[in-house]
């Protein structure tokens, strides 16, 4: 039987309400946010897979999603850091953030949003770090 080699954690559509955007319109009123994270990691590295906790992934999302930065690529790119340095022994994560139906004047739109990934090097964790 082959043994599992990748595992990817995946917390999706977590809901958000924050103020976010270019325009002060879009500050003017609460936005409706879905966030999707995806962390992947060797699952040779670790003696228990699925050692990422959900909550912990999602308290990191909310907290740069109500952190004061009006641009949600800039959020995306916070998140995917914090993310590669609490979960260092992983190797990849990917953010999406979509704001629902976002006010465009002349438009109706359903979601707009943000995709990014992230690399590195990950870190071998020996059983005493669990």
């Amino acid at each position: 039987m082959n043994a599992i080699k990748n595992i990817t954690v995946k917390m999706e559509n977590l809901e958000i309400i924050a103020r976010k955007g270019l325009y002060e319109t879009e500050l003017m009123v609460e936005n409706h946010f879905l966030v999707s994270l995806y962390v992947s990691y060797d699952a040779q590295i670790l003696p228990v897979p699925g050692y990422i906790n959900y909550e912990i992934l999602a308290e990191i999302c909310k907290r740069n999603m109500h952190a004061n930065i009006m641009m949600i690529e800039e959020t995306g790119g916070l998140i995917l850091q914090e993310v590669s340095t609490h979960f260092d022994f992983a190797g990849s994560a990917r953010v999406s953030i979509h704001k629902k139906n976002p006010a465009f004047e002349n438009y109706r739109i359903g979601s707009v949003g943000v995709e990014m990934e992230i690399s590195w090097d990950s870190k071998t964790i020996s059983p005493e770090q669990l």
